[in-house]
């Protein structure tokens, strides 16, 4: 529906929101910040009033968080260093895929170093530890039945504040129906990669859950037959490789390389605990050191010799 004004032409957003908020409705006068009674009548009732006014709060949170959006930024003005600096959300664009992330401020002038994270790691940690939260605030340490819409719902409700410090990640909330703030401490720690920085959590508190790639461990898995059948030279060469399997020699060239993987990153890859952002493109894209422990730090893993 379009409300219009002047002239028969739409009210602007800003005009509208003014408009809503005319305590000159409620029969009141505003004179320097304070409401005083007025002496005309009212012609919107208190009840309508308060329903109004909680609509355009509830709509200025989402506005803030990004909730109506595809990809809702759900910490966007709640998120802080423990410089006091806010990380605001941001984007980039690679291969056709949108990466979000949450920034500092780059006019900051660089007396500090600027942080860059994965918008997506950063929630899924704060999200992780609200259900945490809410599983020992229900009774049950540890329930699976806590859904990610029951922590999205505290944290857009209850959590005003996420400071990533220097060696913790800590939620400021309010719990429901308590007018009590409260403040969960989660340990991390930050793997920096030039301006942008993974955020690693303690696994004994959030054992990370594994999803296997289908696509990736496919790719492993071709790339061992084809290495497999040219060393026992059958075909005799690439080319006659890629006539039998109907890609291209070029192709081959590059899916090679993941016969070669370090034991460790394709132990890792087959138990789905590769990091978030490793995918079949980014790993034959990616130029590979000859040293397996290289190749796993390389990769994003945090290697284990065994």
């Amino acid at each position: 529906m379009q409300i219009s004004g002047q002239r028969g032409q739409p009210f602007a957003r800003g005009a509208l929101y003014h408009l809503l908020q005319n305590r000159l409705y409620l029969g009141e006068i505003v004179h320097k910040g304070q409401t005083y009674p007025g002496q005309h009548t009212a012609i919107v009732d208190q009840a309508l009033w308060g329903e109004v006014q909680a609509m355009l709060a509830a709509n200025r949170i989402d506005r803030r968080r990004g909730s109506n959006a595809k990809e809702p930024s759900l910490l966007a003005g709640i998120l802080f260093d423990e410089h006091g600096r806010r990380l605001t959300p941001s984007h980039a664009n690679k291969g056709g895929r949108r990466y979000r992330y949450y920034v500092t401020d780059p006019r900051d002038g660089g007396r500090l170093p600027a942080i860059r994270l994965p918008a997506k790691e950063v929630e899924t940690a704060v999200l992780a530890e609200l259900g945490r939260y809410l599983s020992t605030a229900r009774g049950a340490p540890g329930s699976s039945s806590i859904m990610e819409a029951d922590c999205i719902e505290v944290l857009r409700t209850n959590v005003f504040k996420v400071v990533l410090g220097n060696a913790d990640l800590e939620i400021f909330l309010k719990a429901p129906g308590d007018h009590e703030e409260q403040h969960l401490r989660v340990p991390y720690s930050l793997r920096r990669r030039g301006v942008e920085a993974k955020l690693i959590l303690d696994t004994d508190i959030h054992p990370r859950k594994s999803k296997q790639d289908p696509v990736l461990i496919r790719g492993i898995a071709k790339a061992y037959m084809w290495n497999k059948r040219l060393m026992a030279g059958d075909p005799t060469s690439l080319r006659a490789l890629a006539r039998a399997e109907s890609v291209t020699v070029r192709y081959i060239q590059k899916m090679l390389p993941l016969a070669f993987l370090c034991p460790y990153v394709v132990s890792q890859v087959l138990d789905g605990q590769q990091p978030h952002e490793l995918t079949l493109e980014t790993i034959v894209n990616s130029p590979m050191p000859r040293k397996w422990k290289a190749q796993a730090l390389r990769l994003g893993f945090l290697y284990a010799s065994k």
